[in-house]
């Protein structure tokens, strides 16, 4: 057992360090480039190459048969800078909510079939609502999944469809497809979610989307609060502060300067 732990630990630092290798050279690289570099046998180094291009983190000039960075790896390198820039991009807009409405403030954003948090910042009132910074929400049952969720290619948004049923957390929670899918139309239409105590029975939520420069949902930033303070009419309220906070950030992060170059290009 501890034998194949260390071949598993010494498999994964040498892919590794041929991911560094191609991020280091200004151009593709032969197998035997990468071999000599890398001090490892060609025959090693071609296996660690296919397992890395099966998952998309290598791919393979079909005419060259060079080397390069993969999309999966590049995309993952923009989601680490993302939810490194995202915190310290909001926080101003989360302080400046929360001394507005009084309640608490999330940034989220979406991990597999669920939404994590990023940063807070709690009501100053002794009754409000507060997460721990580990808890998951449902995509279907929270401001900040629907939010996700109504923004999402078509065919992952019918799977996600496809499973509310199953999900009922409270009397309020949304489990008929149809209507859910009404409601995706709806916040794609107005721009942010509500949540009806439909995760947690007396706690009422707005989100709205905060894209980046691709035109992808990257994370939301919501309100949440007490359904004895946060009336529905309420939430519809806070929503125009709340669309205008998202939409700056999203500035920040390239979005309406990429809308804008796109219509010029047309």
């Amino acid at each position: 057992m501890a034998q194949a732990n260390r071949r598993n630990v010494q498999s994964v630092r040498r892919a590794l360090s041929l991911l560094t290798i191609l991020a280091e050279k200004p151009n593709d690289c032969s197998l035997s480039d990468l071999s000599q570099t890398a001090h490892l046998p060609a025959s090693t180094v071609h296996r660690l190459l296919d397992s890395m291009i099966q998952m998309g983190y290598v791919t393979q000039n079909p005419v060259t048969s060079r080397y390069g960075l993969g999309k999966s790896l590049i995309l993952l390198s923009r989601q680490a800078l993302r939810k490194q820039e995202l915190p310290q991009i909001a926080r101003p807009w989360l302080e400046e909510l929360a001394c507005e409405t009084g309640e608490t403030v999330n940034l989220t954003t979406r991990l597999e079939d669920s939404v994590i948090q990023l940063d807070h910042v709690d009501s100053s009132n002794m009754l409000r609502v507060s997460w721990n910074s580990d808890e998951r929400f449902p995509l279907h049952a929270s401001a900040s999944g629907k939010v996700f969720t109504a923004f999402f290619p078509q065919e992952e948004r019918d799977r996600i469809l496809r499973e509310v049923e199953r999900h009922a957390f409270t009397a309020a929670t949304v489990v008929d497809r149809k209507r859910f899918e009404r409601e995706l139309q709806t916040i794609q239409e107005q721009g942010y979610a509500l949540d009806n105590g439909e995760r947690e029975a007396g706690v009422r939520c707005v989100a709205a989307p905060i894209f980046d420069a691709d035109s992808s949902v990257v994370a939301a930033i919501s309100i949440s609060g007490p359904s004895s303070r946060l009336s529905i009419a309420k939430l519809h309220q806070l929503a125009s502060s709340l669309t205008r906070a998202a939409s700056k950030i999203s500035e920040s992060l390239g979005y309406l300067i990429n809308q804008k170059s796109q219509k010029t290009s047309k």
